[in-house]
This record gives structure tokens, sequence and C-alpha cells, in this order.
């Protein structure tokens, strides 16, 4: 589920106490560089899946697909070409929830979890701290290879 930081920790909160006789661990996960390493293919390819319309999936490519960055550093600038990463503004966020959005069918039984674009909590709740880390650590590890 895609939520704020605020709401996914009063949602850890909830459970917490919810299942109070029971012992919560916590894992916050940090992809680094997140928005700048999302390949525009796989992404489109994901808007074609939950069959976005067309005209909307052609402004996104158009957007994400091949941008041009300006170095500025006088005496001269610099132009690049990037074919990877969303750009920066209030579409990332949305971008790259739908992006890790398949993260959820990755999911154990065992844990839960709470993201917001590129901020990911993974929880375990169990009386035993040895099958809360190991459950943790399992999920890590099938995140890690799916993500790349």
């Amino acid at each position: 589920m895609n939520k704020s930081c605020n709401d996914s920790l009063a949602l850890f909160v909830s459970e917490t106490e919810i299942q109070f006789c029971k012992k919560s661990h916590l894992a916050f996960l940090d992809i680094k560089g997140a928005y700048d390493n999302v390949d525009p293919s796989t992404l489109i390819n994901e808007f074609i899946e939950i069959n976005l319309p067309k005209n909307l999936i052609l402004f996104i490519y158009n957007l994400i697909s091949v941008r041009h960055i300006k170095f500025i550093n006088y005496p001269s600038n610099i132009v690049r070409s990037t074919f990877k990463g969303l750009p920066k503004g209030i579409l990332s966020s949305i971008l790259f929830s739908i992006y890790i959005n398949k993260l959820d069918d990755l999911i154990s039984p065992k844990v839960q979890i709470l993201k917001f674009a590129d901020d990911i909590a993974l929880f375990a709740t169990n009386p035993q701290l040895k099958l809360n880390l190991k459950s943790l650590e399992q999920q890590i590890k099938i995140f890690i290879c799916s993500l790349g």
C-alpha cells in the first residue's frame, strides 16, 4: 500500500497495538539512487499492464525516455543526454510508486510492507525475535534480487 511516511508509521503503531502480545520489528529500506535508476521501458510496460490510456502513456514516455541536461559551468556549458531515471518534480513520487508496485507480490505472509515512493518499511510481528529477524532478512534479500 502506498502511504506517506507519517501514514506508514501510524499504521505500524496501530498494527503493533492490535497485536500487543507479540513483538514487532521494523526495517526501513533506502533504495540508493531510487529515482535516478528507474528504467523507462520497465515503467512504460507497467503502465501498459495496468491499462492506462495510450495518450497518458505517450505523455509519460516523452517525459522520461530521453532528457537533455544542461550543466552550466562558466565559461562553457555542457549538454548531456540521459536515458534512465525520473525527472525531479511532483510526478516523480507517483511514477516511482507505480514502478515498485510489484514489490507487494513478493511479500511473504510473515512480513508486511508500507511504502510511499522510495520510503519502504517492512515489519514482522511474532513473539520470537529470531523469527522476526529471519523473516525480515529473507524479505530484504528478495527485494535486493528483484530491484537489481
